[in-house]
Order: structure tokens, then C-alpha cells, then sequence
């Protein structure tokens, strides 16, 4: 599935229009109660695709605009995933267990690789992110984090099993920020 940004309720409008053909309908609509142009409640009063209201205070007007579900902010990322599954249903099939990727990333498979950062990096950065508050250090631990999964792989102590808790642990040991900051370093002497 696409996702679509829109930074005001105009452009929100304007983009559910132009996908009002057969076919191109969004299967589901996130929105802020209280937004430039046209608030949330303007928006749904047209005809919409199921939306999810979000809002900080008015949970009552929320509730009377009609929206599908209401999501107080701030709100749990669980909460989200929750009205995420009940009208999108259940992600798609997750591939490969960590563990064959592990396998064959000891072989220097880039495409195991891939999978696995796909999988893991946004928990990886938003975990670091909170960790460190800083959003181009915590670009830059992620990056090393999976860097130090790459060349662990193959090497004599590769990591086991859980690769989100090994990433995890590298974080909370900090070893991934070193990690970054001697990359940050490094880049910027070549």
C-alpha cells in the first residue's frame, strides 16, 4: 500500500478527489481533527474512505464527526497498529524467519540484508532516537548498528536468533552511537 502525505486538509481534499476514480480509492484515511484549510470534521463530511479521526482534545467532537475510529493524541504506536489491522487486516506474510536471513547473510547476501533492515530499522532508529534525542545521531547509530550486523555476520561470534534484540542490546550498551560517531569521524577525514 501507497501512503500519501498531505500537510492541510485542502490538499487532503484535493488528493482524496483526484484518487475518486474506480480502483485508485485509498483503502484508508489518517487525519487531524484540527488542521489548516479544512479541519477533519470538515473533511469526512464528504464521502470518504474509513478514516481514523486523531486529536488531542475535543474527543467528543471527534466522536460526533463521524469518523470510523478516534484516536486521542498523543497515542501509543500499538494503539495505531491496532486500527491499522482492523481495517487494512493483518501485514503481509513476514518472508524469511531472521534466522535464514542471518544464514545467509554470513554469505554476503545483500538481499538477506535488505530484508532484514527493511524489517528492523525504523524500531532500530526510533529506539535510538529516544536514546539519544538527536535525530542525525540516531541516523547515524542505525546505519552503524547494521553496519556492525553486516560485518558480525561473517565473522567468528555472528549474531543468533533475535536480531531485533541484538540490535536492541547494541544500543542500550551504546555501542552503536560509538559506532556512529567513529563512522562520522571517519567520513569526515576522507
Amino acid at each position: 500500500n501507497a501512503i500519501k502525505y498531505a500537510p492541510d486538509g485542502g490538499e487532503v481534499a484535493v488528493t482524496l478527489e483526484a484518487a475518486a476514480t474506480p480502483g485508485r480509492r485509498p483503502a484508508l484515511l489518517i487525519t487531524d481533527l484540527m488542521m489548516p484549510h479544512l479541519d477533519g470534521s470538515e473533511l469526512i463530511a464528504a464521502p470518504v474512505p474509513p478514516t481514523i479521526l486523531m486529536t488531542a482534545a475535543d474527543m467528543a467532537r471527534a466522536r460526533e464527526a463521524g469518523a470510523d475510529a478516534v484516536l486521542r493524541k498523543p497515542f501509543h504506536l500499538a494503539d495505531l497498529a491496532a486500527l491499522l489491522r482492523r481495517f487494512l487486516g493483518p501485514p503481509l506474510a513476514a518472508g524469511p524467519e531472521d534466522a535464514a536471513l542471518l544464514l545467509r547473510l554470513a554469505s554476503r547476501d545483500a538481499a538477506a540484508f535488505a530484508l532484514l533492515y527493511d524489517r528492523h530499522a525504523r524500531h532500530n532508529f526510533g529506539q535510538v532516537l529516544r536514546l539519544l534525542g538527536d535525530l542525525a545521531a540516531a541516523e547515524a547509530a542505525t546505519e552503524a548498528a547494521f553496519l556492525a550486523l553486516w560485518r558480525r555476520a561473517a565473522g567468528a561470534d555472528p549474531p543468533r536468533g533475535d536480531v531485533r534484540g541484538w540490535l536492541s542490546a547494541m544500543v542500550e550498551r551504546r555501542e552503536a552511537p560509538d559506532t556512529a560517531a567513529r563512522a562520522v569521524a571517519e567520513t569526515a577525514q576522507t
